[in-house]
């Protein structure tokens, strides 16, 4: 991701990768802006850890979804974006965004989800119908 280069290539050697796609026993790691590879990917997908722009997230929300089978597990980071969405009068773009992707995960009926109190918050879900 733009900006992140320096943690993308951390991330990349702690596996063993060079970026892009790649192989690693069956699995594979797709490095780029989500907006661009979330809708080049194929469903089928057990399970996506969302960590991405927070402004967007809805529409990250989306793909995911489409990408999920059904018994499929969501992991969306900064639930909280620290603190941050409790405020009423904090009307900036990424709360905003985080609070979209809140109510989705909570009211969208082929997900049963809940947010975890750890550290920063965890959108945790399970797609059960299409």
């Amino acid at each position: 991701m733009p900006g992140h280069e320096k943690r993308d290539d951390a991330g990349q050697r702690g596996i063993g990768t060079d970026g892009g796609a790649e192989e690693l026993d069956g699995h594979e790691l797709v490095v780029g802006e989500a907006s661009q590879v979330l809708a080049k990917l194929e469903p089928g997908f057990d399970a996506v850890f969302l960590d991405a722009d927070k402004e967007p997230l809805s529409g990250y929300f989306q793909e995911t979804m489409r990408l999920l089978e059904v018994g499929g597990l969501l992991l969306v980071d900064n639930a909280f974006i620290h603190g941050r969405v409790a405020d009423p009068a904090d009307k900036e773009p990424d709360v905003e965004g985080v609070r979209a992707l809140n109510r989705l995960a909570a009211t969208d009926e082929r997900l049963v989800s809940a947010v975890v109190p750890v550290r920063d918050g965890l959108t945790v879900g399970v797609k059960v119908r299409d």
